[in-house]
């Protein structure tokens, strides 16, 4: 059924027929008239500035009333261990005050798209990780059609992480994606003294449109390490979040991005600091070849109440052709006293010098600019701990290089 001709009274009635909670039906109904009622968001709107989201036309978009897009397991292809627990998310609303209290609110509906998301919303799951459990692989989490019948759906996904007090765990987050039109979101709220390395890949089939945004609430003197890769072959808007909600928590975000063609990368990366002794850092890494375009807007915000705050911006871009585009955008909002805080942002080329240098040692331009390319991102890619993971954001890196000179 094309999403634009679905009714209310037909999205209840389904809602109900899969005997979903008050809670997300209600959540449903008002996202649904919200939808319909907001314009798009536009330009005067800092956070969509350059964006050109106008030219974005719903009207085609199909809606397939459940999707089959989840997959986990442990990154080796193991089973879970006892101390993963997953369930549909409709039920965990019901029995999970945890969920309850925060699903919806982490990611709230704002804007005509983020309405879409909660309105039609066609695959979800809860996923706990008990108290002071310690995992000593990576968890996997994959989003992609398990149905090749089914590639061309469109997906509304959604994803709500428990990670319980004092657990140690990794969580790798990988989007793979084909149809047309996709919204996932994702999120997390880390407990107390939660330890969590954090990866993120998104690398969507070709002439895909993704919203991908993703949030987490840190607790007591938790811990967050958060890595991100975004590798489009279409166009990606990433919206990513940390919520430093509890004392003496601490989180990193470290992104890369690497378009080329006429790909398009929208990024927002945001601390958002809301109590007192929170400390956060975001890096970013771009490279955009050909005629790709990328915006990166940076966003720390300090409230009245987060005194004795540190919280960090760094944003660098690569830009390795005169045709592409790259947009920075950092901003800081502090309304405290008793804070660190800065931002810094650099967009450039190649440096001259160096190719030279490389290419008088006997290296083609490529594989000199490959090695350069390489190395700008190896500032990040190089400190994530997880060896495994590690390598999987290079190749994707050297993926995205040899498709560049092809």
């Amino acid at each position: 059924m094309r999403l634009l001709d679905v009714s209310q009274e037909q999205l209840v009635s389904f809602s109900k027929d899969r005997d979903e909670p008050e809670l997300l039906t209600n959540l449903r109904k008002k996202a649904f008239l919200d939808f319909h009622r907001l314009p798009l968001p536009d330009d005067r709107i800092q956070e969509w500035r350059y964006t050109r989201i106008q030219e974005l036309d719903l009207s085609p978009l199909v809606w397939t009333k459940t999707g089959d897009f989840i997959e986990i397991a442990l990154l080796d292809g193991s089973a879970l261990p006892a101390s993963v627990s997953l369930m549909p998310l409709a039920r965990a609303i019901k029995e999970k005050n945890s969920v309850s209290q925060h699903f919806g609110r982490i990611i709230p509906p704002t804007d005509k798209l983020t309405s879409l998301h909660y309105a039609f919303l066609n695959d979800s799951i809860y996923v706990k990780l008990d108290d002071d459990a310690t995992f000593d692989r990576p968890l996997h989490i994959l989003l992609r059609a398990r149905d090749p019948a089914r590639a061309a759906e469109n997906a509304f996904v959604h994803l709500f992480l428990d990670v319980g007090d004092h657990v140690h765990a990794s969580i790798l987050f990988e989007s793979d994606l084909s149809g047309p039109f996709n919204t996932v979101f994702l999120e997390m709220i880390a407990g107390e003294a939660a330890q969590v390395d954090f990866f993120t890949l998104q690398h969507d089939a070709e002439d895909t449109h993704s919203f991908a945004y993703r949030s987490v609430s840190l607790g007591v003197d938790a811990r967050l390490r958060w890595y991100e890769g975004w590798f489009p072959r279409g166009k990606v808007r990433g919206k990513s979040r940390m919520i430093f909600s509890s004392p003496g928590a601490e989180g990193s975000l470290k992104s890369v991005f690497f378009a080329k063609g006429r790909e398009q990368v929208q990024l927002l990366s945001e601390a958002l600091h809301r109590v007192p002794h929170t400390g956060g850092d975001i890096k970013n890494r771009g490279v955009l070849t050909g005629r790709a375009s990328s915006i990166f807007q940076g966003r720390i915000v300090i409230d009245k109440k987060a005194r004795d705050t540190s919280s960090f911006l760094d944003d660098k871009t690569l830009n390795l052709s005169p045709e592409a585009h790259s947009f920075s955008i950092p901003s800081l909002e502090i309304d405290a006293d008793d804070v660190q805080a800065s931002h810094g942002s650099t967009i450039g080329m190649v440096d001259e010098d160096e190719l030279f240098y490389m290419m008088s040692r006997g290296l083609s331009a490529a594989e000199a600019s490959s090695l350069l390319v390489m190395g700008f991102f190896d500032q990040l890619v190089g400190t994530i701990p997880e060896k495994d993971v590690q390598e999987r954001f290079r190749k994707m890196i050297l993926q995205r290089l040899g498709d560049a000179r092809a």
